[in-house]
Formats: C-alpha cells, structure tokens, sequence
C-alpha cells in the first residue's frame, strides 16, 4: 500500500479519463464504495480496471454488452445504471467529452494491436476479438468527435473557425487560467 494513497468517499477528479474509461467499457472505474479511483498526491488514478473490456469485475463475460458501439458514454453517466460513476462523471461537457476522444483518437489502430498482441494473456479468438472491437469502438468515438465538433461550432462554443488543434490549445490556456470554469485537462500535457 502506497503511504498517501486517498482512498474512498466521492474523488474529487478531472473528467479527462472518462472517454478512455468508457472507449474500454471500464465499468467499474469508480467503485462500489468509490475505492477504484482515487488520488496520490493530488494526482488522479485507477487502482482496479478489473471491469474492463471484454469481462466484468468479477470476471463473468460482458458479450454483447461490450460491443462496437461506445454506448458506455451514456449508460455510465446514468445515476440509476452507474450511480457511482455517475456521482463522480455527471455533468461532463461536450468539451471535455471532445478532449477526451482526442487522447483516444492518439492511440492508432497499430498500438491496440501491439497492446493487445503484448498484454492479453488468452490470445486466440478472444485476443482478435479485442482488437476488431477497441478498434471499432474507437472508430465509433471518432464518428462522435466530429458530431459534437459540429455541435460545438454551431452552439457558438468555439467563437471563431480554429483548427480543433488550435482549439485544444485554446482550452488548454483557459483551464491554466482558470477562466470560465473550465476544469477539462488536454491530453497534449
């Protein structure tokens, strides 16, 4: 056990981890008893990603449940599905939600075939059908990013014609600043 590890109650962290979390389906990243996310020296981190990809926490498949479509951007800010996350994810905006699919977008169709090919200890069938699904989820996140970068635009969030590049950079200063609010974290960090 880490000397500093906080542990338990509601954490108080950035959103910057929600759209990896549900990109893997991570549903159980806050914890029954708010015990999986937690901080060490004011910095955010999971301790138990055991809810992730194809299994559930305790181990039984997800099947269905876990499939192309990222429809955990929904159900695990449900506060009757997902209570917890939803306590702790709830009110995340479509700037940060756009931030977060960024990161995701980072990690190429190459590198999930990497990780998987390194890290899946079952291989076989299972480790191909990880990798055809991280990889159609993350093309279904990507579907999203421009949806709300259109949204964004339209809504007048972004007040001037930036490249999304540009835009980050923008939020990036703001959240530096600590204007308006803005408690999103760029993944350029």
């Amino acid at each position: 056990w880490q000397h500093g590890l906080e542990v338990g109650g509601i954490p108080s962290v950035p959103k910057e981890g929600f759209v990896t979390d549900a990109w893997l389906g991570n549903w159980d990243v806050v914890g029954m008893g708010y015990d999986n996310l937690t901080t060490y020296g004011g910095a955010p981190f999971r301790i138990d990603a055991g809810g992730s990809l194809l299994y559930r926490a305790q181990g039984a498949p997800k099947g269905a449940l876990f499939g192309k479509e990222v429809k955990e951007l929904t159900t695990m800010l449900d506060p009757v599905r997902a209570p917890q996350a939803a306590k702790v994810y709830g009110g995340i905006t479509d700037e940060e939600l756009y931030l977060g699919i960024l990161r995701v977008e980072k990690i190429t169709e190459e590198r999930i075939d990497a990780l998987v090919d390194t890290y899946w200890r079952s291989g076989g069938l299972d480790g191909e059908r990880l990798r055809v699904l991280l990889k159609a989820r993350r093309n279904n996140l990507l579907a999203k990013k421009e949806e709300l970068l259109q949204k964004l635009t339209t809504s007048g969030k972004i007040k001037k014609k930036l490249t999304h590049k540009a835009w980050v950079e923008d939020l990036t200063s703001l959240e530096r600043e600590g204007i308006a609010g803005f408690t999103g974290r760029s993944e350029e960090r």
